[in-house]
């Protein structure tokens, strides 16, 4: 795949994204509300990691996520 291939499919992506928050947002979302939800994923796959590394000190932290992931995860 060249670049122009990358650029085209990358468009087509965000522009699926936009279709999707103008239908259950009525808008589209601003550069900052891209980025903390990416900002948001980030955060949470980074946590999804650690704990399939065995890294429980983020678990000992009560949050909501916590919870839900324990839920989800069975641990």
């Amino acid at each position: 795949m060249d670049l122009q291939e990358l650029v085209d499919r990358s468009w087509a992506i965000r522009q699926a994204y936009h279709n999707l928050e103008v239908k259950y947002h009525d808008s589209k979302w601003t550069v900052e509300e891209d980025l903390l939800a990416l900002s948001n994923d980030i955060g949470n796959f980074l946590r999804l990691v650690m704990t399939k590394q065995g890294d429980a000190t983020m678990m000992k932290y009560p949050t909501h996520w916590n919870k839900n992931f324990q839920k989800i995860s069975g641990g």
